[in-house]
């Protein structure tokens, strides 16, 4: 983290979902624009990054931290989230890995997944918890169980391949934060 945090003080974590390739550095910028077509080295690139949307604090502790990133057709990025719609993925793929910078990492079981419109009630930080819970499954292509009981989420949000105000979703609940080494 050191030397991502030289060239861009902007990272907040890693992101790593095991055997997909979405395995890069987690950005949050001042406005959403920050990182849509610019790469964590500040350069202009298509792929953009993976990043936080700005309305979140990118502390991972609100109660529901939106994530964004292009579905690229070379399988970068979020590439990968559109998968999260077939069955044997969603079961084979149910965590997320997000690393920080203070030598912890979360782990996050996945609980849903679905398409949403870009303009969804859902990409908020809701203000009331079980009620928003609730709204995720009923729109959700695949899900399994989930406590109710508040614990911060991420939302993986990434652009449908074929319709332009869709976006794939995938949601996972956090389950626990580990010190390296514990």
């Amino acid at each position: 983290f050191d030397k991502l945090l030289a060239k861009n003080s902007d990272v907040v974590g890693w992101i790593y979902i095991p055997n997909t390739r979405i395995d890069e550095p987690l950005l949050r910028g001042e406005t959403n624009d920050d990182y849509i077509k610019t790469n964590v080295n500040g350069k202009k690139s298509a792929a953009g990054s993976i990043f936080i949307d700005s309305a979140n604090t990118g502390t991972l502790l609100d109660r529901n931290t939106i994530i964004h990133g292009h579905n690229m057709k070379s399988g970068a990025r979020f590439h990968n989230l559109r998968y999260y719609l077939q069955s044997s993925f969603f079961k084979k793929h149910d965590k997320i890995y997000i690393y920080l910078p203070d030598g912890s990492y979360n782990v996050y079981e996945v609980f849903a997944a679905c398409v949403l419109n870009e303009t969804s009630a859902l990409y908020s930080n809701p203000t009331n918890y079980k009620q928003y819970i609730k709204d995720v499954l009923a729109n959700a292509k695949y899900k399994t169980k989930v406590s109710d009981v508040e614990s911060p989420l991420i939302m993986l949000s990434t652009c449908h391949s074929s319709v332009d105000d869709q976006r794939y979703v995938v949601y996972a609940r956090l389950k626990v934060n580990i010190k390296y080494g514990t």
